[in-house]
């Protein structure tokens, strides 16, 4: 079964965009941002638009020869047992609280 990951894999090579360059990183880097002042402002009917770039970080991340899926698996494996402390709405890990 095809999945969405692979639909985008197909896309980038139809689109000749196997190859990120930098000037494609640094758009990833600003629609992070973009996405970033649009949740703080609750716009959220632009946020797909905002998305859309991560089609990019997801190939990029297959360019280095890893696996997004085990990458997201591996993340969430991390900060699953994580404890933490909201601080003014910030996000304080406890290890961090306690040194």
């Amino acid at each position: 079964m095809t999945n969405t990951f692979d639909n985008i894999r197909k896309w980038a090579d139809k689109h000749d965009l196997n190859k990120i360059t930098d000037k494609q990183v640094i758009k990833v880097m600003e629609e992070a941002g973009e996405i970033s002042k649009i949740s703080l402002k609750k716009m959220c009917q632009k946020l797909g638009r905002c998305f859309k770039k991560l089609i990019y970080l997801i190939l990029m991340v297959d360019q280095h020869d890893w696996n997004i899926e085990n990458l997201i698996n591996e993340a969430y494996d991390v900060i699953k047992d994580r404890t933490s402390k909201n601080n003014n709405g910030t996000f304080i890990k406890e290890a961090d609280i306690h040194g």
